[in-house]
Order: C-alpha cells, then structure tokens, then sequence
C-alpha cells in the first residue's frame, strides 16, 4: 500500500479521499488477519480483496495526476523582478489578483528579498482577456504608435502575431479544461461512491453489491 503521508503533507489529498483511504486500509487490514487465523482466503474474499485492490488504484491514480498538475504550475519562469531588474527563472510562491482583476504568479527575488506580482496572467482565461485589453489600448492609440521607432513598431507587430496564435491555444485549452472537469466530476463520484461502500461494510460487517462507479 502507498505511504499517505506524502500527499498529506503536499496537500494533494482532500477530505472524502482520505477518509476513502482510511476505510481501504481498515478492511485490507481485517482481510491479513482473516488470512494469518485461517491460513488462507475463501475465493469471496479473494474477490474483495481485488475490489479493495481497484478502489486504492484509483485513487492513487488521481493523487498523482493531481500531484502532477500542481508540480507543473510551480514549474520555474523566466521573469523580471521591478526592483532590481534582473531577470532570471523563478519557482512561483503563490498566485494573487492583480489590480486589473487578473490571476497571477507571485515570485520572490533573492537579490533584493521582495515579493513581487508578475503583470501577466497565470491562466488561459484571463491571458485572453489580458490580450485582447492590451489589443484595444493598442487600437485606440494607433496614431500615437505610428511615430514610434521601427524596433518598437516590430514588436508591436511580433505581438499582434502572438496574439493570433493565442486564440488558437485558447480553444483548445478551453476544451481540454472542459474534459478535465467532466472526469473530475465523473472520479469525485466513483469516490463518494466506494467511500460510502465501504463505510456501509465496515459497519455492517458484510459485502452488498459494489457501485456501479467502481466495477
């Protein structure tokens, strides 16, 4: 059985999962000392043992795709720290809103010691609407940019191009978020399921028929 204690102390578990978790190992635990008085497992028991098996399957599968998806928002940056302007990769601390209502990663800088908020958006929602604000600025001041000097206006225009692109990616990640949160609901319920289950048989102290969420 997998040790608990590291998704505990990374916070990558939540209540019904532990509780979930906690129930897996009471009756694996009744089943090795049914084992060790008997000197064996009637095939019923077998059976249950595999179901038990399968629920703590699951679940470890979840923990880690979660575990996972935490690490890679934590993955280092490149960015620019306001106050001494150095600029260099950086783990994020935190994410906060800035002033304009947009989700962001705080940073913090090691040469000056502060605690700073990076400008653009850690997400694709407000990163669309971060583009498409700075798009309309660009928009209403267009003659002022004009008398720009040709390296400003090339990468104005890289940015237009950027933007472009953006879109693009937004849609599908905007997709790949939907599927997400479709089997996220679809695995909050197997757990609700297979906790009550197995809560039922604990007290009980006998086997119904298993979940449809869990066969």
């Amino acid at each position: 059985m997998p040790n608990l204690e590291k998704y505990v102390a990374e916070e990558y578990i939540k209540q019904d999962e532990k509780e979930l978790f906690e129930l897996i190992l009471y009756h694996r635990k009744q089943y090795e000392n049914t084992k060790t008085r008997q000197g064996g497992l009637h095939p019923d028991d077998i059976e249950i043992m595999k179901l038990l098996d399968q629920g703590n399957q699951l679940l470890i599968a979840i923990l880690e795709e979660r575990k996972n998806r935490i690490i890679a928002k934590q993955k280092p940056t490149r960015t620019n720290c306001p106050d001494c302007n150095i600029e260099k990769e950086r783990k994020p601390i935190a994410e906060e809103k800035s002033e304009h209502g947009y989700m962001c990663n705080k940073y913090r800088c090691d040469e000056c010691k502060i605690e700073y908020l990076d400008f653009r958006p850690n997400n694709a929602k407000d990163q669309f609407s971060w583009f498409q604000e700075f798009s309309d600025i660009l928009e209403k001041h267009k003659e002022v940019l004009e008398k720009f000097p040709d390296e400003q206006k090339k990468d104005l225009l890289t940015f237009k191009e950027q933007r472009k692109k953006f879109i693009k990616a937004c849609e599908v990640e905007e997709e790949a978020l939907k599927n997400l949160q479709q089997a996220e609901q679809k695995r909050d319920k197997a757990i609700a399921e297979w906790r009550d289950y197995l809560f039922i048989a604990k007290v009980k102290g006998q086997w119904g028929n298993p979940p449809t969420a869990i066969n």
